[in-house]
């Protein structure tokens, strides 16, 4: 399978576009994995395809001299970080037999299009090879290959919560709307960020996203909409999803701390805990599957005991 597997960021305290930046290289330099040389810096402006090469550092410079190049940003260039626009970089990904070019990227505040900070993000990394990353039928030593590619995926995204203290970090493949029902791993820096994005998920079930041209999930032609609801998924799981959401989204204001530790306590979810926060995914084959039902478990726990009048302090 070739689609592309995104790795979205967003930041609690986004800083300039350099510094975000050169913290997006320092913290993909810094993760327990193996890569190849990095690329040269190019810089992309808002509304436009095109790149123009950054010559402050070379196809030969390391993390380091790229994120201290960048961040210490020479004069000939504040016209270039003072426009709206983009920093991009690239580095071979090694992974076992398989390689995978992995784009870094970190965009200003005026080249966000989106109106929900967390579906438009900061930064982010990605790379075409989404296939490497799926088990597929049943080849023992291709299983082998991909539980270790995965584990060194997971180890990435440690390594960007630990260093970048991101709000969200989400994992999604290329053939999908990027919003919480369509992610494959999700980093949730405390419990309120889930009650958010229940939010956002219920914002988008009433209103959709213009700015992406995606209609109000409550549509009943949503249930056909493989942009809207994923193309990986079929047609009887997308109608499944939508009629389980269709019956509880109702209830996300009333999913609190306590339901969502419930639902966790259930051991149904695999999850990584730092301190507050959680990385969710369904281990082990995590690419494979999205996160939706934890947010489905939440909103049928919550209508269960509304249901019940069942209250929890």
């Amino acid at each position: 399978m070739s689609t592309d597997l995104i790795i979205l960021i967003e930041l609690r305290k986004p800083a300039s576009l350099a510094c975000n930046f050169a913290n997006l290289v320092r913290a993909v330099a810094s993760a327990p994995i193996k890569l190849g040389n990095w690329q040269a810096v190019d810089w992309q402006g808002a509304g436009s395809s095109k790149r123009r090469r950054i010559d402050i550092v070379t196809a030969s410079s390391g993390s380091e001299a790229i994120a201290s190049a960048v961040e210490n940003t020479p004069t000939a260039h504040n016209d270039l970080y003072d426009t709206p626009g983009k920093l991009c970089t690239g580095v071979p990904w090694k992974l076992g037999i398989d390689s995978a070019p992995l784009q870094l990227s970190a965009w200003s505040a005026e080249f966000q299009t989106m109106p929900y900070p967390a579906l438009d993000g900061h930064a982010e990394l990605w790379t075409t090879k989404a296939g490497i990353f799926l088990s597929h039928g049943s080849n023992p030593t291709r299983l082998v290959l991909v539980e270790q590619y995965l584990e060194q995926l997971t180890q990435l995204l440690l390594s960007l919560i630990k260093t970048l203290d991101p709000a969200s970090v989400v994992v999604y493949t290329g053939d999908g709307m990027r919003h919480p029902l369509n992610a494959h791993a999700l980093w949730f820096p405390n419990r309120a960020a889930i009650l958010n994005c229940l939010a956002l998920i219920a914002l988008l079930w009433r209103d959709g996203c213009p700015a992406w041209k995606l209609k109000p999930l409550v549509q009943p032609e949503s249930v056909n909409d493989s942009w809207a609801l994923h193309e990986w998924r079929t047609d009887e799981q997308r109608r499944t999803l939508w009629q389980r959401l269709a019956d509880n989204i109702e209830h996300y204001t009333s999913v609190s701390s306590d339901t969502v530790d419930r639902v966790l306590s259930g051991g149904k979810f695999d999850f990584y805990e730092a301190g507050e926060g959680l990385l969710l995914l369904n281990y082990p084959y995590f690419m494979n599957g999205f996160v939706d039902e934890f947010f489905l478990a939440l909103l049928e726990a919550s209508s269960r005991e509304t249901q019940s009048g069942t209250t929890h302090s």
